[in-house]
C-alpha cells in the first residue's frame, strides 16, 4: 500500500493499523486478537494488519521501532499507540474511547 493510499484510508473515522510481522511471536499471539476485534467493529472502525517488511516505508512513515504496534487513528490523526502485546480488553477499550 502506498503512503497516499494508507493516508486517503484514514480520512473519515476512527482505524486502528497493526505493525506486525510474520516472524514475529508477540505478533502472532496478537493476530486473533485483532480478527476478533475486526468482526466485532466492522460497522464502526476499520481495522487493518501492516506487514512491516512488506510495507517498510510506512512503517518508518508512522515512526514503528517495535512490534506488535497498534495506533488508532481519528479522521487521520494519530490519537493512541499500544506498543507490545495488548489485552482484548485493552484494545476494545481504546477503541470505544476513540469511538
Amino acid at each position: 500500500m502506498e503512503i497516499a493510499q494508507f493516508k486517503k484510508k484514514l480520512g473519515k473515522g476512527v482505524t486502528l493499523v497493526e505493525f506486525s510481522a510474520t516472524w514475529c511471536a508477540p505478533c502472532k499471539a496478537q493476530k486473533p486478537i485483532i480478527k476478533e476485534l475486526a468482526r466485532r467493529y466492522q460497522e464502526r472502525a476499520l481495522i487493518i494488519e501492516m506487514d512491516i517488511d512488506k510495507h517498510n516505508a510506512l512503517a518508518k512513515q508512522c515512526m514503528v521501532q517495535s512490534i506488535p504496534t497498534l495506533i488508532i487513528f481519528k479522521n487521520g490523526i494519530e490519537i493512541q499507540r499500544l506498543v507490545g502485546l495488548q489485552s482484548r480488553a485493552t484494545v476494545a477499550k481504546n477503541l470505544d474511547k476513540a469511538l
